[in-house]
């Protein structure tokens, strides 16, 4: 119904709004190897996903958090096609700009390269780990390649 809608685009074009709803689907999302959704409400968060990302700000540290989150929920949000292979929620929102900007992908590693830090010091293994920066290489490389970024421009 175009209330809810002109609702949710409001909700949105707030900082609050945007982090809820990511939340939500971090939530949602976090224990889940892939979570095949009905056609109908695939493309309500295609619809809602496109309107966050019109809003957000490349520039921004706050938004960077969250489309972090965004970026792994959304490759596991899929639905089925009449062929009847899956068609995943990230393809809808990789081609925007936040995932071409050199400072989002810098504090995507540099938070992945401290998590990993955290997690080696927590666990006992000492402060020095000549692997500690190779850690988060390969999963981010597994984020940034569906972007249609390549490595080296970073």
């Amino acid at each position: 119904d175009s209330v809810n809608v002109a609702r949710l685009k409001t909700a949105m074009a707030t900082d609050a709004g945007r982090r809820r709803c990511v939340q939500i689907l971090h939530e949602s999302t976090k224990d889940i190897q892939t979570l095949v959704l009905s056609n109908q409400c695939f493309e309500f968060l295609v619809v809602l996903l496109q309107q966050m990302m019109k809003e957000i700000d490349v520039s921004a540290s706050k938004d960077h958090i969250g489309m972090r989150k965004l970026m792994q929920a959304s490759a596991t949000l899929a639905k089925k096609t009449d062929s009847g292979t899956q068609e995943l929620l990230s393809d809808h929102i990789k081609g925007h700009d936040i995932w071409k900007s050199k400072l989002f992908w810098s504090e995507y590693f540099w938070g992945e390269l401290v998590k990993t830090h955290r997690k080696t010091l927590k666990a006992g293994f000492g402060d020095t780990d000549p692997t500690l920066a190779a850690a988060p290489l390969r999963p981010f490389y597994i984020q940034i390649r569906p972007c249609g970024v390549a490595p080296e421009a970073l």
